[in-house]
C-alpha cells in the first residue's frame, strides 16, 4: 500500500522533476529577485511549462541547472540557512 505524501513532505516544494527552463518576463515588470541582489526580476522559472519562480538571470539560470538545491541556501550564495 502507497502512501499519499504532500509534495512538501517528500521535499520537492519549489521544485520539478522533470523539464526545467526560463523565459524572459515582460520588460515593466517591476517585481524584484529574490536572490538578495536587489536587482529586477527579469526572467521566470518553468517547470513542465508552469511558472514557479523569478528572479535575476544569474539566479533563474542556477535554479535551471540545480533545481531546489538554490532554494536550500540562503539566498542562492551556498551558505547553509
Amino acid at each position: 500500500m502507497t502512501t499519499n505524501n504532500t509534495l512538501a513532505e517528500r521535499g520537492g516544494a519549489g521544485s520539478v522533476y522533470g523539464q526545467r527552463s526560463m523565459v524572459p518576463v515582460d520588460p515593466r515588470s517591476r517585481g524584484r529577485c529574490g536572490c538578495g541582489c536587489r536587482t529586477r526580476a527579469t526572467h521566470y522559472g518553468l517547470g513542465d511549462g508552469i511558472g514557479l519562480m523569478m528572479g535575476c538571470e544569474f539566479y533563474v539560470r542556477r535554479w535551471v541547472r540545480d533545481g531546489v538545491a538554490v532554494y536550500r541556501t540562503r539566498g542562492g550564495t551556498g551558505e547553509e540557512g
